[in-house]
């Protein structure tokens, strides 16, 4: 049985500490000289990458980034540039396919998901503001915009699928169970 390992490092003046086991690595650290705590936690099985910030113990946000990825440890270097779209913080994903960004504000998804490409192409993107869907989902084909057909369930599950007149594009995002209270 793989055991958990710890270690912390010094990283431009910040300490940084790690927690790893076989199924997922987490990184903690103070942002600056606040009590603000931010976590980092990479699950291998299933390609998300969690973030959260807690102010004073309490939860104050959390984003989560899912896709199928592989993980190369800070793999992203001039010859092999970070794709399009995949936030700074991110330094250890080599996107592969399609990926969602969202964003967590007092239980409630609020802020914006994003999907795109393996080569960093948008291809939607949708306004939340509080839970509630406030933009449209668009698919960006490089040239132009098209209009996708957009359900919600009640348990939070957007199903997708474009028009007729775009190329053949058929997404299911699960938002996941914390963000449908």
């Amino acid at each position: 049985m793989f055991s958990e390992t710890r270690e912390c490092i010094i990283e431009e003046g910040e300490k940084i500490c790690f927690i790893k086991d076989e199924e997922k690595e987490t990184r903690s650290f103070y942002i600056g000289k606040t009590d603000e705590l931010f976590r980092q936690t990479i699950t291998y099985k299933n390609g998300m990458i969690k973030h959260r910030s807690f102010k004073n113990g309490k939860l104050k946000e959390e984003k989560s980034y899912i896709g199928n990825v592989d993980y190369y440890y800070k793999n992203f270097s001039a010859e092999k540039p970070k794709p399009k779209g995949v936030p700074t913080e991110a330094k250890y994903v080599k996107v592969l396919k399609k990926w969602v960004v969202m964003s967590i504000l007092k239980d409630k998804l609020h802020g914006r998901y994003e999907y795109y490409d393996n080569e960093g192409f948008r291809l939607l993107q949708a306004s939340f503001e509080y839970g509630k869907l406030r933009g449209s989902l668009i698919e960006y084909n490089a040239n132009h915009t098209q209009t996708l057909n957009v359900n919600i369930d009640p348990k939070g599950e957007i199903t997708t699928s474009v028009n007729e007149t775009g190329f053949p594009v058929g997404i299911y995002i699960n938002m996941m169970e914390q963000n449908c209270r």
